[in-house]
């Protein structure tokens, strides 16, 4: 069964009721403890570079009307601290992210005005990143 049909059939239990481990094993999620479930999902054409913009569009919309999980290679993203993340495009899939958000930068940013990002929550916890993000 996928991750997605899992969630369908058995729903999520609370980060706090079920942390994250990082250990290959069953999972062993209490099913009485759920607290959300989802009802149907859409798959959007994958993509491997960051210059269609109607691909870009695409995953704009659907973060605009709900959740969007992407499959991703996360070997260099282990190391993330803060900023702007700018890493090779891969097929290679190793891990599940959520965007929860997009936006582009400014100005006034490090990074310099006009680059696009996407705003990922991960599932390795709020010492990752920028507080989980």
């Amino acid at each position: 069964m996928s991750a997605l049909g899992y969630i369908k059939n058995k729903g999520l239990n609370k980060d706090s009721e079920y942390p994250y481990t990082s250990a290959k094993g069953q999972c062993m999620a209490d099913t009485r403890m759920t607290i959300t479930k989802i009802s149907s999902w859409e798959k959007i054409t994958p993509f491997y570079s960051m210059t269609n913009k109607s691909e870009i569009q695409a995953i704009e919309d659907a973060v605009l009307r709900g959740v969007v999980i992407a499959a991703i290679d996360a070997y260099d993203l282990m190391f993330y601290k803060a900023g702007i993340f700018d890493a090779k495009c891969s097929q290679d899939v190793n891990h599940l992210v959520v965007i929860v958000g997009y936006g582009e930068t400014t100005q006034d940013d490090p990074e310099g005005p006009g680059i696009g990002y996407w705003v990922i929550k991960n599932s390795w916890g709020t010492d990752w990143g920028e507080e989980g993000y």
